[in-house]
């Protein structure tokens, strides 16, 4: 209940920060510089599938031949997931344990879901390390390197949060946290996806234990990081201000950073847009072009997200169907 009242409170603080930064800034000028996109939003979204599919083939590596569902389904589960968290407050980890479940529902050994997923969400956040240490090096090339301290600070908090994560899988504690999960839930729903604490923290150990899967998957995710960067260059340009590759490059890396270190705020609300505005101003894009970069990308979730929000509810409704009519 704690975390359900925090969460509704980071979401309201988000989106008063969103409105706030919006009419600051001019809500009519915003819109203006929104609507400049045009149908280049169409391009926008099918652009992010790339994206999509290039976190979904990462995730896929992790995932054992002998039982790895087609690349299609997985796309999918990939593609639910991520609508999970960007339209839900789920603090960016409901749509991986959505994630985890749609698996295990199509064959794949409990232990062997959750371990994917889990080492999955590593190698983001390390690949996302290593892709804003390439922004900060452009930063300092380019000549910002007065703007240092926040983003160092930033990139303190990544640190913080991938070390903590990482200490978690290696010393046992997801086995605690699954066990005391089990004993509040009777264990039934939660062995039902993992196959029980104990599998799940061995399942954790043997995909580290296979340096090759979990490399490849890193090679995915950095990939993925750089399309976003590619992702911001391309709306831009569509807005009307052109910045190069690797302003596009600072600018995303530390977005993302900050989208993650507020990970509580659904969707990062307000925090994309005072991210956009500050970072952007490095490679000179006005304010309402920043705002409607951000609103672009937020059009693009929306887009994306409520068809994903549909076909997670269309999938439980057969699913419940089929096992009444097996009962």
């Amino acid at each position: 209940m704690k975390l359900k009242i925090g969460l509704w409170l980071a979401l309201f603080a988000g989106a008063a920060l969103f409105v706030s930064l919006i009419a600051y800034e001019g809500v009519d000028e915003v819109l203006a510089a929104f609507a400049a996109a045009g149908w280049g939003l169409a391009l926008v979204v099918a652009y992010n599938v790339v994206i999509l599919a290039a976190n979904a083939a990462g995730w896929a590596s992790l995932i054992p031949r002998d039982c790895r569902p087609a690349a299609l389904l997985i796309l999918a589960m990939r593609w639910i997931g991520n609508a999970v968290n960007q339209m839900l407050p789920v603090a960016q980890v409901g749509g991986e344990i959505l994630r985890a479940r749609l698996l295990a529902q199509s064959g794949v050994p409990g232990a062997v879901a959750g371990a994917g997923v889990v080492a999955d969400m590593t190698a983001g956040l390390a690949t996302q390390g290593v892709f804003a240490v390439v922004g900060v090096f452009l930063l300092v090339l380019n000549g910002g390197g007065s703007n240092l301290l926040p983003i160092v600070v930033g990139l303190l908090g990544l640190g913080g949060l991938l070390a903590v994560f990482f200490w978690a899988q290696r010393s046992g504690g997801f086995m605690r946290l699954a066990r005391f999960i089990e004993k509040g839930a009777s264990g039934r729903k939660l062995t039902a996806l993992t196959g029980g604490a104990a599998a799940l923290d061995q399942a954790v150990g043997d995909v580290y234990a296979r340096p090759g899967p979990f490399l490849f998957c890193c090679l995915w995710r950095l990939a993925a990081w750089t399309l976003f960067a590619v992702e911001t260059w391309l709306i831009l340009r569509i807005l009307g201000y052109p910045i190069s590759l690797g302003e596009a490059i600072v600018v995303e890396s530390f977005v993302q950073v900050l989208r993650t270190i507020g990970f509580m705020v659904p969707g990062a609300l307000g925090i994309q847009e005072g991210g956009y505005l500050a970072l952007g101003a490095m490679a000179g894009v006005p304010p309402d072009a920043a705002l409607a970069l951000s609103l672009v990308k937020r059009a693009r979730d929306l887009i994306l997200g409520l068809p994903g929000l549909l076909a997670w509810q269309i999938h439980e409704f057969a699913r419940l169907r089929r096992s009444r009519t097996a009962g």
